[in-house]
């Protein structure tokens, strides 16, 4: 069921590598606006691609799987749905360029802890269907908080030699 929107996926990570050369030659200050601009055009392309998947599904599951069409279907073409997070990680690589570790790891850890809770939560009452939308909601999540960093935040740099701790900068 969710083997060609992860062939998709593996796909679609072409274009993040082919982004990352152009995004380290950005500017600081051309970076949102160019990156909100990129993300937009790749979400488009995105877009019409998982709209061809669900609507040619049934059509390919009938012909290829028709063992597994009654159960399979609806979960592939939810997962599908799940592509339309991808571009957002574009701006991973704007945080990665500025070495704003602190966002990284906010990301990170808070994707992480949404992943587990909304999947042992909808597992525990849909099974396997809780998991697919559950991972479909985390990953709406993730690039909801990686737009919102990109948009919002201030990256913070980096330090690659901290000022040493002394008596007047610890007591303050």
């Amino acid at each position: 069921a969710l083997l060609a929107p992860l062939h998709l996926h593996s796909f679609f990570n072409t274009f993040i590598s082919l982004g990352q050369p152009k995004i380290a030659q950005m500017s600081d200050t051309n970076i949102k606006k160019g990156l909100f601009k990129k993300i937009f055009q790749l979400e488009t392309l995105i877009l019409i691609i998982v709209l061809v998947y669900i609507l040619s599904a049934p059509y390919l599951f009938k012909f290829l799987f028709p063992a597994y069409e009654k159960t399979s279907l609806a979960l592939s073409q939810i997962y599908s749905l799940s592509l339309l997070y991808f571009p957002a990680n574009l701006a991973s690589l704007s945080f990665i360029k500025n070495r704003s570790t602190r966002t990284i790891y906010t990301i990170n850890i808070s994707y992480s802890i949404v992943s587990i809770v909304s999947l042992v939560g909808l597992m525990f009452f849909f099974g396997l269907t809780g998991a697919v939308i559950s991972k479909l909601l985390s990953r709406f999540y993730l690039a909801a908080i990686q737009l919102y960093f990109l948009k919002f935040h201030i990256h913070d740099k980096l330090v690659l030699s901290p000022e040493p701790i002394t008596s007047t900068s610890a007591a303050s």
